[in-house]
C-alpha cells in the first residue's frame, strides 16, 4: 500500500511563492515612492498567500492593482492581476480566473517578461486541469516549459517539469512521467535545492513502483533518504521510510523493514503529520495479515488505528482500503456482525467517492462473510458485482498497458532516428576535418612552390599540376565513400526499422489473441473456480450450465473462425426455416436476457425457408443476439424483421437499443479482436470474435451481412439471403417463438391431457426427474403436435425458469376447455 504523496502540493505552492519573490522586475515607473508602496502591498500579499489567508491575499492584490494603474507601474499591475487570477483559480472560479491570466499575460508580453509569461501559462493549464481539460492543460504546461528553458530559469523549469511528470503517471503515461522528473531533477540539482531534488526522487520512487521496477525504486528512495538524512526533518522523510519499508517486507527482509517503518513514525511524530501515522499503522497491519497464518489480533488493532486517523483526517482511500483488511481480520476469527459493519461503512465510502478497486475490495470479502454466515443470497449477489467490477479495471488496465507499449515503442524509434542524426553529424564532422587537412596541406605546398619559383618554375608549373590533378582525385574518391557509407547507413535503418515493426505486430497480435482469450475465459472459470460459494443448488445448475455454454460458443467461434480463414469451415446445407432458427437462438440466449428483462420480438409477418447449415446459422444468430443484449438497456426489446430488398433478396434485420456504432466502425467490428468501445455490461465482454465469425460464416453461405448505425441510435444488423421460399408465419410465433397446439386438440386429447396438467402443476423446475417421468407419460399418448410443447416445458425446466413453466402450463390449460 502506497503513501499518498501530497507533498508535491506544498512544492509547488512553495516554489511558486519563491518564484514570485525572486522575479525581476521590469519598472517604466520614476516615482520611487509609488515603487516602494507597490513592493510592500504585493510582498504582504504574497505572504498572505503563504499562510492560506486568501481573502486577505485578494484584498491586498486589489490594493496593488489600484496603486499600479493609478502611478501606471507596469510590472505591478501585471503582477497584481496574475495574483488575482491565482486566487479565482483556488476558488475555483475559472472564467474570472483566466480573465485575469489573460490581462496579466498581454502586460507581461508588452514588456518581454519571458518567465512570468510562462508562470501565465503555467496556472492555465491549472486551471484547464480544475475543469476537467487534460488535453488543453498539457498543451499549456509544455509551453510554458520551453519558456522557462529558453529563459534558463532553472526553478520554474523544474517545478513545471515535476508537475508534468505527476500528471503523466496519473495518466499511465510512465516513460514521459520519468523523462520530465529526470528534466525536473536535472534542473533543481543545478540550482541547489536539495529539498526539492529529494522530494523528485520520492515522486520518481512512485512512478518505478508502478513500473514494477522495484530495484530503482528502492534506489529512489534511498537517495531521498540520503538527501533529507542531515537536513530538518519532513513529510517527505517520512514518506521515503515508509515506502521503503514495503520493500523491505516484499524482499523479506523483516527486521529491516520494521526497523525503517520505526523511523518513518518517529518523523511523522515530530513534524506532526497524523496521516503518515494512518499510513505507519496500515503497512504494520498489512505486513502481519500476509503472514502464514495471519496474526489477525495484530491486524485488527493495526487497522483499528489506521481507519480512525484516515476517517478523521478525511482520507477516504485510505480508510476504505483498511476496512476490507479490519473486515477480513473479523471474518477469520469468526466475528461476522463486526466483519459486516465495518465493510458496509467501507463500501459506502468507496462508492461515494468512485474508488473502483477498493469497491472490488470490499465486496469480495463481504460476499464471503455472508457466504460463511448462511447468507448465500447477498454473497452471490455480492461476487456478481466483484466480478464485474473486476473485469472492467481489467478492461481499463490492458487499455494502459497497450497506450504504454506504444509510447515506449515510439520513444524507441525517436532514440533510434537520434542516433542516426548523431551518426551522420560524425561523418559530416570528420568530411569537413579533411577538408581541413587537405587545405593546410595546399597552403603549405604552395608555400614551398613560391620559396622555389624563381629556380625551378618550369618545374613548379608541372608538378604543381599533378599534386591538384591527384588531389581532385582524392577528395572525389573521399566523397564518394562518404556517399556510400551515407546510403549503406539509411538502408541499415530502414532495414532495421522494418524488422522491428514486423517483430512489433507478431508480437501484439499473438499478445492480443492471448490477453482476448484469457479475458473472455476469465469470468465463466472464476465463476466455475468459486462455484463452491453458492449453495443454493438450483443456482449452482443454472450458473454451471450457462458458463459452460458460453465457454463452448467462444472455442467454437475461434475454432470455425480459423477453419474458415484457412478455407476448411464444411457447411452441411439442409433446407431450414427462418422461424425456426430465430426460435432456437432465442432460447439459447434466454440465460443472458432474462436477468436484465430484455426481451426478443420477431415482426416479420412472413416466414422463409432456404439451404443453410443449420448449426452454424443459430450459431450466428446466438451472436448477435449475444451481441445486442450486451449493449442494449435493462427492460428494452431486441426487434426482429425481415423485408425483399430491390434485388430480390430477404433482408434479415437485428436491431437493438444500444449507444450505437460510428460510421468509421462498421467495417473494423468485423474484424478479429477488434472493438469499437469497452463498454460494461454484467459480466460479459466482447473480444470481436463473435462478429468475425458471423462474417466469414455467412460469406461462406455466399450471402452478405452488414451494420447500420450511429451513436446514441442503437445498432441494426442485416443479413441479405439469396435463393429463399416465402411461406406463412403464424401470430403466436411472432413474439414468443412457441407454436402451441391449440384448436388441433380433439375432446378425447384434452381429456388425456387434463391429469398430467394437474400432476405438473404441482411440481417446479427443481423437481427435474418428477417432470421428465410426467412428461414420458404424456408423449406415450400419442396426442398430434404435443411434442413441441413437451420440448419447450424440457428446456424451461433445465434453464430452472419456473415462469416460463407456470406460462407454458397455462397456455396449454387454456386450450383444454371444452368450447
Amino acid at each position: 500500500m502506497a503513501m499518498m504523496k501530497s507533498s508535491n502540493i506544498f512544492l509547488l505552492f512553495n516554489l511558486f511563492i519563491f518564484g514570485l519573490i525572486s522575479s525581476s522586475n521590469v519598472l517604466l515607473a520614476q516615482n520611487k515612492e509609488a515603487v516602494d508602496e507597490a513592493e510592500d502591498i504585493s510582498s504582504k500579499a504574497i505572504d498572505c498567500f503563504r499562510k492560506n489567508n486568501l481573502d486577505s491575499a485578494f484584498v491586498f492584490s486589489k490594493d496593488l492593482l489600484k496603486i499600479a494603474r493609478a502611478e501606471k507601474l507596469t510590472f505591478y499591475e501585471a503582477q497584481a492581476e496574475m495574483l488575482i487570477g491565482r486566487y479565482f483559480m483556488v476558488k475555483g472560479d475559472s472564467d474570472s480566473s483566466m480573465c485575469y491570466l489573460n490581462k496579466s499575460a498581454v502586460i507581461f508580453t508588452s514588456i518581454n517578461d519571458t518567465v512570468n509569461l510562462g508562470k501565465i501559462l503555467f496556472f492555465k493549464g491549472l486551471v484547464f486541469k480544475s475543469i476537467g481539460e487534460t488535453d488543453s492543460m498539457f498543451k499549456y504546461q509544455l509551453r510554458a516549459n520551453d519558456l522557462f528553458l529558453f529563459a534558463n530559469d532553472t526553478n520554474w523549469y523544474g517545478i513545471s517539469n515535476n508537475y508534468l511528470g505527476l500528471n503523466y503517471s496519473n495518466l499511465g503515461n510512465y516513460v514521459l512521467a520519468l523523462k520530465h522528473l529526470q528534466n525536473s531533477l536535472e534542473a533543481f540539482k543545478l540550482s541547489g535545492a536539495q529539498t526539492n531534488v529529494a522530494a523528485i526522487y520520492n515522486a520518481m520512487g512512485t512512478v518505478y513502483r508502478k513500473t514494477k521496477d522495484k530495484e530503482k525504486e528502492e534506489e529512489a528512495y534511498l537517495n531521498t533518504i540520503e538527501i533529507l538524512t542531515n537536513t530538518k526533518e519532513s513529510i517527505i522523510l517520512g514518506q521515503a521510510f515508509n515506502n521503503l519499508s514495503e520493500i523491505y517486507f516484499d524482499k523479506g527482509e523483516t527486521k529491516k523493514a520494521f526497523e525503517t517503518l520505526e523511523k518513518a513514525k518517529k518523523v511523522f511524530e515530530d513534524v506532526g503529520y497524523p496521516l503518515g501515522l494512518c499510513s505507519y499503522y496500515s503497512v504494520s497491519g498489512y505486513y502481519y495479515s500476509t503472514q502464514n497464518p495471519p496474526d489477525n489480533l495484530k491486524v485488527i488493532e493495526n487497522f483499528n488505528k489506521s481507519i480512525s486517523i484516515a476517517k478523521e483526517y478525511g482520507d477516504l482511500r485510505q480508510y476504505a482500503d483498511g476496512t476490507a483488511y479490519l473486515g477480513t481480520a473479523y471474518m477469520e476469527i469468526g466475528e461476522f456482525q463486526k466483519a459486516r459493519t465495518i465493510l458496509k461503512k467501507g463500501m459506502v465510502a468507496a462508492e461515494e467517492n468512485g474508488f473502483n478497486p477498493e469497491i472490488m475490495k470490499i465486496s469480495k470479502i463481504l460476499a464471503e462473510v455472508y457466504s460463511r454466515s448462511g447468507q448465500t443470497e447477498k454473497a452471490y449477489q455480492l461476487l456478481q458485482q466483484h466480478l464485474a467490477l473486476k473485469d472492467s479495471l481489467s478492461g481499463e488496465d490492458k487499455i494502459k498497458e497497450f497506450t504504454q507499449l506504444d509510447l515506449q515503442y515510439k520513444f524507441r524509434q525517436q532514440q533510434i532516428g537520434d542516433s542516426l542524426r548523431n551518426v551522420q553529424r560524425e561523418l559530416e564532422k570528420d568530411f569537413l576535418h579533411a577538408k581541413e587537412l587537405q587545405s593546410e596541406e595546399r597552403s603549405k605546398l604552395i608555400f614551398l612552390f613560391i620559396s622555389v619559383l624563381v629556380i625551378v618554375i618550369a618545374v613548379f608549373i608541372f608538378v604543381s599540376s599533378q599534386k591538384r590533378k591527384k588531389t581532385l582525385k582524392a577528395l572525389k574518391d573521399k566523397k564518394a565513400q562518404i556517399e556510400k557509407q551515407n546510403t549503406e547507413i539509411e538502408t541499415y535503418a530502414k532495414e532495421v526499422s522494418n524488422a522491428n515493426k514486423k517483430l512489433l505486430e507478431l508480437d501484439e497480435y499473438k499478445q492480443s489473441m492471448t490477453n482476448m482469450l484469457v479475458h473472455d475465459l476469465k469470468n465463466p472459470l472464476n465463476l466455475l473456480a468459486n462455484i463452491d460459494m453458492v449453495e443454493d443448488e438450483k443456482t449452482r445448475s443454472t450458473l454451471i450450465k450457462n458458463t459452460s455454454k458460453q465457454m463452448l460458443n467462444l472455442v467454437l467461434n475461434l475454432l470455425d473462425v480459423s477453419k474458415a480463414e484457412a478455407s476448411e469451415l464444411e457447411l452441411d446445407k439442409t433446407e431450414v426455416g427462418l422461424s425456426d432458427i430465430i426460435n432456437e437462438s432465442s432460447r439459447e440466449v434466454d440465460y443472458l436476457s432474462s436477468p436484465v428483462n430484455i426481451e426478443i420480438v420477431n415482426k416479420s409477418i412472413k416466414d422463409y425457408s432456404f439451404q443453410a447449415d443449420r448449426d452454424i446459422l443459430v450459431r450466428v444468430f446466438v451472436n448477435l443476439f449475444s451481441n445486442a443484449i450486451k449493449f442494449s438497456p435493462r427492460g428494452s426489446s431486441i426487434i426482429i424483421s425481415t423485408s425483399i430488398t430491390p434485388d430480390k433478396q430477404v433482408r434479415i434485420s437485428v436491431k437493438d437499443s444500444g449507444p450505437g456504432i460510428a460510421k468509421e466502425f462498421h467495417k473494423t467490428i468485423f474484424e478479429k479482436f477488434k472493438q469499437v468501445e469497452q463498454l460494461k455490461s454484467g459480466e460479459i465482454k466482447s473480444t470481436g470474435l463473435g462478429l468475425a465469425f458471423c462474417k466469414l460464416a455467412i460469406e461462406s453461405h455466399g450471402w452478405e451481412i452488414g451494420v447500420d448505425s450511429e451513436p446514441g441510435k442503437g445498432a441494426e444488423f442485416w443479413i441479405l439471403v439469396d435463393g429463399f421460399k416465402e411461406i406463412a408465419i403464424s401470430g403466436a410465433a411472432k413474439k414468443s417463438g412457441i407454436q402451441l397446439i391449440g384448436s388441433q386438440l380433439t375432446d378425447r386429447e384434452r381429456q388425456l391431457i387434463k391429469p398430467y396438467l394437474s400432476m405438473l402443476s404441482k411440481l417446479d423446475t427443481s423437481s427435474f426427474s418428477k417432470i421428465e417421468k410426467t412428461l414420458s407419460a404424456l408423449k406415450k399418448e400419442n396426442i398430434k403436435g404435443i411434442d413441441k410443447w413437451i420440448k419447450e416445458i424440457l428446456i424451461a425446466t433445465e434453464n430452472l425458469d419456473d415462469d416460463k413453466f407456470k406460462k407454458l402450463l397455462e397456455e396449454l390449460a387454456g386450450q383444454t376447455k371444452f368450447p
